[in-house]
């Protein structure tokens, strides 16, 4: 789906603006920077409505995937929580009940800040560490909870109808 910036309603719908061309509405969202947007999928096709649940929701889970990924802080430093870093974080945990206070201080790279330069931190010891991945898991299971939320609060007749 496309964002497109700078609608101020919410007009969840599809609706038939060529011969064959259908243009999905979703949702009304706003940036941190407090400007609006909404979603827009063009269809060649009328579409049926399995597949414009596949849009929405694919697009519904990448959001999530994305607020998880760069969502996230810790002490103000910017955390990117992707692949790469659940798998250091993961190993880094499993370690620390055999290497104890031997891995402390643990100078560790959560990101990056938006000039491109490296976001590091030190963990002190396996408490803080602990509660930076405590509250890292927290934060990735708010985004997919509010992800699930939006999918079941989304009203498909208004798609439905439509078709």
């Amino acid at each position: 789906m496309e964002k497109i910036f700078g609608t101020t309603v919410r007009q969840d719908s599809l609706q038939r603006t060529g011969r064959n061309t259908w243009v999905l509405f979703f949702g009304l969202y706003t940036t941190a920077e407090g400007s609006t947007y909404e979603y827009r999928h063009t269809f060649n096709r009328r579409p049926t409505l399995d597949e414009i649940k596949a849009v929405i929701n694919a697009q519904l889970s990448a959001d999530a995937d994305e607020r998880k990924r760069n969502g996230f802080q810790w002490e103000g430093v910017p955390v990117r929580y992707d692949e790469e870093a659940e798998r250091n974080i993961t190993g880094l945990s499993v370690k620390i009940p055999r290497l104890g206070a031997a891995m402390f201080p643990l100078k560790f790279k959560l990101g990056d800040y938006p000039d491109g330069s490296p976001a590091f931190h030190y963990f002190a010891d396996a408490e803080e560490f602990e509660s930076f991945t405590d509250a890292l898991m927290m934060f990735s299971q708010e985004c997919y909870n509010k992800s699930w939320q939006e999918k079941a609060a989304i009203d498909w007749t208004k798609f439905e109808n439509a078709l």
